[in-house]
C-alpha cells in the first residue's frame, strides 16, 4: 500500500515541474483561458514553442488527468479536464507561480521608473476568486516617478 502513495506523490511531482518551457506557456494559456481547444499545431503557434516538446508535454499531462484530447476530423484537439481532482490545487500553484500575474509583474519590472502596477477589472475580480465573466480587456494602471507631481526645490 505505501509503494502506491509514493507513486502518486511522485507523479503529481512530475506535475508541477515547471522548468519545461513548453509546459509553462501551456498550462499559463490554457489556465488563463479554461475553456479553450486547440489542436497541436494551432497552440504551438500560439504558444511559440516546438510542436514535438509540446506533443510530448501534453502527453505527459493528459496521462497525468490533467488534460483530455478528443479527435474531430484529422485533428486532437487538447482542453483541460475541469473534473481532475486536482484541478482548483494545480490552478492556484499555476495562477501564483507562471500564470498572468507573475507574468506581467515580470514584464513591469524591467521598464524603468515603474513603481507600482495595479491591474483592474474583470481579470482581476477573476483572479480574487469571484465568479464574474467578461470579455473585456484587464486593465493595468501604473504609478512611476513622473507621474508624481514635483517638489519645489
Amino acid at each position: 500500500m505505501m509503494y502506491d502513495i509514493t507513486t502518486i506523490v511522485v507523479e503529481y511531482d512530475s506535475m508541477m515541474d515547471f522548468r519545461s518551457k513548453p509546459r509553462r506557456r501551456l498550462l499559463a494559456y490554457y489556465f488563463t483561458n479554461p475553456s479553450a481547444r486547440h489542436y497541436l499545431r494551432e497552440l504551438a503557434e500560439k504558444l511559440a514553442v516546438d510542436p514535438a516538446n509540446l506533443s510530448r508535454e501534453l502527453r505527459r499531462l493528459e496521462l497525468e488527468g490533467l488534460f483530455l484530447s478528443e479527435l474531430s476530423g484529422h485533428q486532437k484537439y487538447f482542453r483541460l479536464n475541469k473534473a481532475y481532482p486536482l484541478y482548483r490545487e494545480v490552478r492556484s500553484i499555476v495562477s501564483k507561480t507562471i500564470g498572468a500575474v507573475p507574468l506581467i509583474s515580470e514584464a513591469l519590472r524591467k521598464v524603468n521608473g515603474v513603481d507600482e502596477a495595479y491591474l483592474y477589472g474583470s481579470f482581476a475580480r477573476r483572479s480574487r476568486g469571484y465568479r464574474y465573466h467578461s470579455r473585456r480587456p484587464a486593465g493595468c494602471a501604473r504609478t512611476s516617478r513622473t507621474d508624481r507631481p514635483r517638489r519645489p526645490r
